[in-house]
């Protein structure tokens, strides 16, 4: 789920950066959501099996945090890359779909071991 959360991700902000009118830019944006929905549970999952039985909760607040702080700059930071052009946040947030693509990829294929007691 996570892989295929990513690579749909980056290919929709890909859409929406090339997207002509709104309808294009709408398909691309509902198409990124459902990619997220699917990247969300994965993320979870990968988590829980990267960590022991007592690393559990500082997993989980990490991430927590993580998306709260990316809920709270990523209006603000996309706000500022329009003023620079309108397009930029669809780039910046491809760009970052893509270096996820690439984390899911290099984590799935089990990179970072599981810790150990």
């Amino acid at each position: 789920m996570l892989n295929v959360g990513a690579v749909t991700a980056a290919f929709a902000m890909m859409i929406a950066a090339l997207a002509q009118t709104y309808a294009e830019i709408f398909g691309a944006l509902v198409i990124f959501g459902s990619a997220i929905g699917l990247m969300l549970p994965g993320n979870l999952a990968a988590l829980s099996l990267r960590v022991g039985a007592d690393a559990q909760g500082k997993a989980a607040g990490i991430n927590v945090v993580g998306q709260g702080m990316g809920q709270a700059l990523g209006p603000v930071l996309g706000a500022s890359l329009h003023q620079l052009s309108p397009l930029a946040p669809f780039f910046a947030t491809t760009i970052l779909m893509i270096a996820s693509v690439v984390l899911t990829v290099y984590v799935s294929r089990g990179r970072f071991a599981a810790s150990s007691p």
